[in-house]
């Protein structure tokens, strides 16, 4: 038998020994021993314990131990989506209300038309579509006769420019019985309404112009997606990116809508201006301060309509 043979054999003997000895051993003397035999593999079974977790868990070792992973830039990524992706949503949500409102006045329209024997109103409301004039177009036309009055009449060249100068203008104006005060829309949106009108051309003062004044009504939305109207004040336009709405003595919370008040019943349905960023009711007062932000028109507007009253030709004649 070789000699590492022997020793095998002497080491196995003396742990048959040991282990004879522990057995035969009083009770509180075999706890001393593995409490002592606990303490010093301990450090071992944490170690173990620490690489397994972290194998488990995918985290990087390092030399000096665990290091906190950091937030992925892939989380952050897919959370500025998340944002960006709820912002489209709720505007998407406004544009199905107003769809919905559209569909539901073509209905009872229709309806009112098939159970009515009320002869048809006298005046009647008409879109007058007109096209945003630009710096760029008007540039070359300098000059030349594009009103009905020109320097015979003492308009200097330019005029339309220099009068109208940060203003949007539109290429209709009396030739298509425009006047001052009529609505401009872009789409279902305000933009605002026509402050001057020459012969082939009218001036549009925008809702945020200083001086702009509109009829206004609240709104917000039910659990069920529906609008439902509140208390009506008045629009008006400070000169900033922001309107104030006026005259509202009942509660306001931020998101809620501003739709048009159409107290003359020439719009079937009511027209958008924005949506409320601040609404704040300060001790003693009666009126809240309310801030609009106006529902966003496309920075190359180049189509818009204009809201304008007519003698119903049926009504006409019908006499």
């Amino acid at each position: 038998m070789s000699r590492d043979q022997n020793t095998s054999v002497w080491f196995a003997v003396a742990l048959c020994f040991v282990g004879g000895s522990l057995i035969l051993c009083p009770a509180n003397v075999t706890d001393a021993i593995r409490a002592t035999v606990h303490d010093l593999t301990r450090p071992g079974q944490l170690a173990v314990r620490t690489v397994a977790d972290a194998a488990a868990n995918h985290i990087p070792l390092a030399s000096g131990g665990l290091e906190a992973p950091d937030q992925p830039a892939t989380d952050r990524h897919l959370l500025a989506r998340i944002t960006t992706l709820e912002s489209k949503l709720r505007e998407l949500a406004v544009v199905n209300l107003h769809l919905q409102d559209e569909v539901e006045a073509a209905h009872l329209l229709a309806r009112q038309r098939i159970a009515s024997s009320d002869p048809p109103p006298l005046l009647r409301p008409e879109l007058v579509t007109a096209r945003v004039i630009g710096e760029e177009t008007l540039r070359p036309w300098q000059g030349r006769a594009l009103l009905a009055s020109g320097s015979t009449h003492g308009v200097p060249d330019g005029a339309i420019v220099l009068a109208d100068e940060g203003r949007t203008l539109l290429d209709v104006g009396a030739d298509r019985q425009l006047t001052s005060g009529e609505s401009v829309f872009a789409g279902r949106t305000v933009l605002g309404k026509i402050i001057k009108v020459t012969s082939f051309t009218s001036t549009v003062q925008r809702v945020t112009d200083r001086g702009y004044r509109g009829a206004a009504r609240l709104s917000r939305e039910t659990a069920d997606g529906k609008l439902v109207f509140g208390q009506a004040g008045t629009l008006e336009g400070d000169g900033s990116d922001l309107c104030r709405l006026k005259l509202i003595t009942e509660p306001v919370n931020v998101g809620d809508h501003v739709y048009t008040a159409n107290t003359d019943g020439i719009l079937l349905l009511p027209m958008y201006y924005g949506q409320v960023t601040r609404a704040e009711l300060k001790p003693g007062a009666t009126e809240w301060e309310i801030q609009i932000r106006p529902a966003p028109v496309p920075d190359r507007l180049t189509i818009v309509h204009v809201l304008r009253t007519a003698a119903n030709p049926a009504r006409v004649s019908a006499n």
